[in-house]
Formats: C-alpha cells, sequence, structure tokens
C-alpha cells in the first residue's frame, strides 16, 4: 500500500480484489520504484442443483435415474458423491437405492452447495402360483372351477380364459363358463403394482367321451351316442389319419350323429385303436375309441378230435389202446407254441393200471419223448405250432395193464395255444360220436371187457416168439396164483402174483433151468378184487 513494510516474506495473503503497485524497502530506508499487480474479483459460485428422481425402481428395473435440471450451462458438471464430477448431462442412471447429495461445480472449479434426493427401494414381486386346480378336460357350456394357492403377500390376482370363455375374478378363485375352445387358463399373483410370473393350465374341450368298446373276433358292434353338446346340426365327422386310425379294423361313420360302427380285421383278436374328428364350425374335437377284440369261441378257432382207433387184447392178456389225435387250427394266422395235454390219470384209477407204449406224429406236431400220462402229460414239446387253415395228427399207444378193472374208460385230451389275451384252452371231441356239433365236447370212450378165467392146455417156449409163456387170461384185476408140478409131484414153477411171464424155466440153476418137454400139471388160484377164491386144476402140456 506504499506505507506499510512490515512483510518479510514478500508473500501477502488474504488480498481483497482490486489494483495494487508493489515496492520494496531495505535497512537504509531506500524505497524502490513500484509494480502495478491487480487481484481479480471473486468468481461466482454455482447455486444449489434443481434435482430429483425421475424414475424410481420398477417391479423389473432395480435401479433408478436422478435427473439435475439446473443450473446448466458451459463447464457445469454434476456429482452425486461429492467426488466424481465427471458427468455434463445433469442425468445419472443405474442409480441403487440410497439418498444422494447432488452438488454442480463450474469451469472455475466452484461448487455448489448438495440437494438431497432419494432412489427407493425396489417394490417386492408376488412369487408366482404354484398350480391351478381343475379340469383339463371339460365340455362345452359346462360351469368350471379353478382355484390357485394363496400367495404371500398378493393383494389381488389376474385370470386369463381361453376365447368364447366368460367369468372374472381378482381372488384366486374364478367361476367360468366354458367356451368353444381349448387353450390355456393363466393367473397372476399382483401387489406393490407388480405382478407375478404367470402360472398355466391347458384345458383342452372334450366334445364327446373317450369310447371304451368290446366286441367279438369278426363281429361289427354299433356304439350309438347321444348328439353332441353344443356342436349342433350342422357338425361332421371323419376318422383320424395316419397309423392311430384304425390299424387292425374300420369305423363305418354312416349312421352318424346317432351312431357309429366297428368292424375288426378278419380274424384279429387283441387290442385295437380307432378314433373320430367331430367338427362344426371351425370348432374341432378328436374323440379315441379303445376297442378290446376278444376271441371268438375256442371251437371257431381251433379244434381237436380224439377218436379209439384200436383196443386189442395182447397175448400176455394185456389190452393196447391206441387213439387218433388230430389239431386244427381254423385261422388265417399261424399258431405257434401249440401244447396237447392228455393225462391218464384222470382216465385211470392208478398209474399201475397203464404204460404208454409210443407216440407216432410227423409234420408240425413234434412228440414229446418224456411223456408218460401222469408225471409229464404233454404229448408234443413247445417247437410245435399248426400252420393257418391246417391241422396236424399223432397216434398215442396205451398198454392197459392186467390190473385195470373191466370197465367204459372216457379220455379227453386238450388242446392249448397262446393268444393275445392268455391262454386259450379246448377239450377234444370224438368226431365218430358227434360229428356235427362241435360246442359239445365228447370224450373218446373205449370198453375194457371181463373176460372169464382161461388156461390153456399147454404151450411151446421154444423162443420162436410164438407161445412162448405160459399165458392164462382173466378178467382185469384179477390176482393169479400159479404152481406148476412135474408128474411126480414135484413142484417146477410157482408164483403168487402171475403176470404171464413164466417161459418153461424150472428152478434147477440160478438163471432157471428150462424144463424137457413133456406132461406137467398146474394149480391156479384165481382171486378177484372182493377177494373171492377161484381154484382150477388140470394138465399142462410143454412143447419144445
Amino acid at each position: 500500500d506504499g506505507t506499510t513494510y512490515t512483510n518479510t516474506t514478500g508473500i501477502f495473503t488474504g488480498v481483497v480484489a482490486g489494483t495494487y503497485n508493489v515496492t520494496a524497502r531495505n535497512a537504509s530506508g531506500c524505497t524502490s520504484s513500484s509494480t502495478s499487480v491487480t487481484v481479480n474479483a471473486q468468481p461466482a459460485t454455482p447455486a444449489a442443483p434443481t434435482a430429483s428422481v425421475t424414475a424410481q425402481p420398477t417391479c423389473s428395473v432395480a435401479t433408478g435415474t436422478i435427473t439435475v435440471t439446473a443450473p446448466t450451462g458451459s463447464g457445469i458438471t454434476y456429482s452425486i458423491d461429492g467426488t466424481t464430477y465427471t458427468n455434463t448431462t445433469g442425468i445419472f442412471t443405474g442409480v441403487v437405492a440410497g439418498t444422494y447429495n447432488v452438488t454442480a461445480r463450474n469451469a472455475s472449479g466452484c461448487t455448489s452447495s448438495s440437494t438431497s434426493v432419494t432412489v427407493n427401494a425396489q417394490p417386492a414381486t408376488p412369487a408366482a402360483p404354484i398350480s391351478i386346480t381343475g379340469s383339463n378336460i371339460v365340455k362345452i357350456g359346462t360351469n368350471q372351477t379353478y382355484q390357485t394357492n394363496n400367495v404371500s403377500g398378493a393383494t389381488s390376482y389376474t385370470w386369463t380364459l381361453p376365447n368364447t370363455w366368460s367369468g372374472t375374478s381378482n381372488t384366486n378363485i374364478i367361476n367360468s363358463v366354458v367356451g368353444f375352445y381349448s387353450g390355456n387358463i393363466s393367473v397372476t399373483a399382483n401387489a406393490n403394482g407388480c405382478s407375478s410370473p404367470a402360472t398355466t393350465l391347458l384345458v383342452t374341450i372334450k366334445s364327446l367321451d373317450s369310447l371304451y368298446i368290446t366286441t367279438g373276433e369278426d363281429s361289427t358292434i354299433n356304439v350309438c351316442v347321444p348328439t353332441i353338446t353344443n356342436m349342433g346340426p350342422g357338425a361332421t365327422v371323419t376318422t383320424c389319419s395316419g397309423t392311430t386310425a384304425t390299424p387292425r379294423g374300420s369305423v363305418n361313420l354312416s349312421n352318424f350323429p346317432s351312431c357309429i360302427s366297428y368292424t375288426p380285421s378278419t380274424n384279429y383278436v387283441g387290442r385295437d385303436t380307432a378314433c373320430i374328428i367331430i367338427c362344426n364350425n371351425g370348432v374341432c374335437d378328436t374323440t379315441r375309441i379303445f376297442i378290446n377284440v376278444t376271441p371268438a369261441l375256442a371251437y371257431k378257432r381251433m379244434d381237436i378230435k380224439k377218436m379209439v382207433d384200436t383196443v386189442q387184447l395182447l397175448p400176455n392178456g394185456t389190452f393196447l389202446v391206441r387213439f387218433k389225435i388230430k389239431a386244427e387250427n381254423l385261422t388265417i394266422f399261424r399258431m405257434d407254441s401249440v401244447q396237447i395235454k392228455d393225462d391218464l390219470r384222470q382216465v385211470f384209477s392208478t398209474t399201475n393200471n397203464f404204460r404208454v407204449l409210443d407216440i407216432q406224429s410227423n409234420g408240425t406236431l413234434i412228440k414229446n419223448n418224456l411223456y408218460d400220462g401222469s408225471s409229464v402229460i404233454d404229448l408234443v414239446t413247445n417247437a410245435s405250432f399248426l400252420n393257418a387253415k391246417n391241422s396236424d395228427s399223432l397216434y398215442l399207444s396205451v398198454i392197459v395193464s392186467l390190473d385195470a378193472p373191466a370197465g367204459t374208460y372216457n379220455n379227453s385230451a386238450i388242446l392249448q395255444v397262446k393268444t393275445p389275451f392268455g391262454i386259450s384252452q379246448l377239450f377234444s371231441n370224438d368226431p365218430i360220436v358227434n360229428p356235427t356239433n362241435p360246442s359239445i365236447r365228447i370224450p373218446a370212450s373205449f370198453i375194457i371187457p371181463r373176460l372169464s378165467i382161461k388156461i390153456p392146455s399147454g404151450f411151446s417156449p421154444n423162443r420162436d416168439g410164438i407161445d412162448d409163456n405160459f399165458i392164462i387170461t382173466r378178467p382185469n384185476g384179477t390176482r393169479i396164483v400159479l404152481q406148476v408140478l412135474n408128474r411126480w409131484g414135484n413142484t417146477v414153477y410157482k408164483n403168487e402174483d402171475y403176470k404171464n411171464d413164466w417161459d418153461g424155466r424150472g428152478p434147477g440153476n440160478l438163471f432157471g433151468e428150462y424144463l424137457p418137454a413133456g406132461t406137467y400139471y398146474y394149480l391156479v388160484i384165481a382171486i378177484d378184487k372182493s377177494g373171492t377164491q377161484n381154484k382150477f386144476a388140470g394138465p399142462l402140456t410143454l412143447v419144445r
């Protein structure tokens, strides 16, 4: 100021704006000439910003937007954290929830006082309803109620129904009237202006319920149903195309809407699926038909005939009974795993009464070599089959023992084949007795006659295959006690249960000694099943 010379540092602080003449003075009191310097006036500080949250967080966006509308101009920058002043637009986006102090800074670096603004927390979105309960297959015009679970925090619900349906509700339950179209029913839970993701239920219009019918093989069945509700007299019907239509039969639509009919393919047995499509004014509905085609009566699909071919008295007093068995396939399909069963235990009182001699077969029926009529009753193996519209035969020979009682015997075989519905069985029929009515099954019948005691006067055991054994004919079931004596009264043979097996040997050595030709004497006791005894004696000539 040209007056005060107390400053020794050369630094003057706190100098107000103005022009100053700066001089220096030495210790001798000499003063320099002046140098003029100017302190500028203080720059203006920006006003506190005019700021607001122009976009608060929403249900779908978690952040907000802060916008500054004043001050504006060249060189003005803005900050919401008091540190970073890089924003020149005054718009802050993606701001998370919280309270912010907004300031402005000018080109001179002067910072305004702050304006406080708050970005709200994001509103909570309700959870989606878990499910919708109610019928998903419905008929046109019916009243249907649908419900969803109560969602925590939800204040209302929004329902959406398929086209042409009616019904409104803002609760978790809605009552509706079914329209003409299938579609999705959806519901959302609402709270805080937010709606949850939608939960849906697909509902299908069913103008006619699925049909379940049963018909017999080669039989047509008519299925009569009421006129379809709300479809009107202009409804049309067609069968479905593709492999799901009627692979094993055909559907006849000529009598629709009163009836439709189904006819299985010839000789088909099993399950089938057909479907029909009913349309009216562009509204179509597919109805499935599930058919169970059951086998015809067994004798219409197959047959087994059994007859007695031979009943012969053998030299040893037993009987040979020979049966002919014929199996037939009456269908147009091959039958595999054919079985023919014959349980001789159902014919004779004990297994001692019979013995299987042999089975003769050829063609597609393969004999079972293990068959014995008791423990194994399958006459043929599982490899046996019958070709379509074909037949095959076998012969069974059985020896009826001396112990079998006289009388009439009845015997049936069983033909067994596999079908789509399980095992099909048929008892044999004797075509000689019953040639015309296959629905009645008559067993094969044979007679074992009652024989009287007949003792031969001699035999010739010379091992030529003719008359080699001493054969006593007797009623079946009769036990024979035989004793043979020579002319000196010595016993040369004795058997308490004689089975017609003496071949003229005596007790001379371990294996028996053939007795010489000559005259011998027999003593026979015949004991019938009641225990009654009859005694016989007479001469016996042994011829060599």
